[in-house]
Parts: structure tokens; sequence; C-alpha cells
């Protein structure tokens, strides 16, 4: 991109209790974006900087209710959590004056159920590929949206 520099920011902070779990996830969402713009976005030298905000990366655990009292629990294999992820990013193009003069964004969710013998190890094979599948919606309409509104500082 032609700008001098750019700048990641990281506007959701995980504040390490629940609901929020992203601490626990192999590669959490905020990590990914921050890995994917240092691998794809490059300074290519001009005047401008490119703000790369991380508006939301987020993990979260919801318990579900389970049917039944103590003994029907341990006799069924039921559905004990649901896990979100989000991520959503800003790029903005900004002048020396501070103007911001091209703006793209996008955003992309997913979702996974657990058992609830889901062992540990296999709910950190499970959080990596929900990590994995996030970027992999963003990543392309992270390219559309760059090439839609970058089109001038594209080198």
């Amino acid at each position: 991109l032609a700008v001098g520099r750019i700048d990641i920011v990281d506007r959701d902070p995980a504040p390490r209790r629940p609901p929020r779990v992203e601490q626990l996830f192999p590669v959490s969402p905020a990590r990914a974006l921050e890995t994917w713009a240092h691998d794809r976005l490059v300074a290519a030298g001009g005047p401008d900087r490119l703000v790369f905000t991380i508006v939301r990366a987020r993990a979260t655990d919801t318990p579900l209710r389970m049917e039944g009292g103590t003994l029907s629990r341990a006799a069924t294999d039921q559905l004990s959590d649901r896990y979100d992820v989000a991520a959503e990013v800003r790029l903005d193009i900004v002048d020396p004056s501070g103007r911001r003069v091209a703006t793209a964004s996008a955003l992309a969710t997913r979702y996974q159920t657990v058992l609830q013998s889901t062992p540990p190890e296999r709910l950190n094979d499970i959080w990596y590929d929900m990590t994995r599948r996030l970027m992999a919606d963003l990543s392309p309409e992270l390219d559309r949206q760059i090439q839609a509104h970058f089109a001038a500082y594209l080198r």
C-alpha cells in the first residue's frame, strides 16, 4: 500500500473472565488478526498511514441448558456449551493532517456447540479450527474491501 507506515490498534482487549474465553484458545482471534495484518499489509511508501483497527476480536462461552437431573445427564451426552468467535476490523488511510481519506471494514462470526464429554485436548482442536475458519471467512472479504476502497493506494 502507498503508505509510510501501518499501525495496528486493538480496541477490544480481552478481560480474561467469563464469558470471554479467547485466552484459552491456542490462537486467539486478536492474534490471528494481528498476524494477518503483519503478513498481508506492506507499507510501500507515501505520506499517509494505514490504521488497522481491531474493533472486535473475541471468543465467548455460553453454557447451554442441559435436560434432566444429575443421573440423566450422566447417562446421556448432551450439548453443554456454545462457543462464539467474532472478528471485526476497520482499515483507515489517514493523511498527514489526521483526516481519514479512505476506509474499509469487514466482519466475520462463527459458532460451535460441544458435547459435555468433549475432552480438553479436543476443545483445543475445536478452538483452533474456529479461529482458522473465522479468518478464512474474513480474509477474502478484507481483500475485496481493500480492492474496492483502496484502489488508489495499491502498489
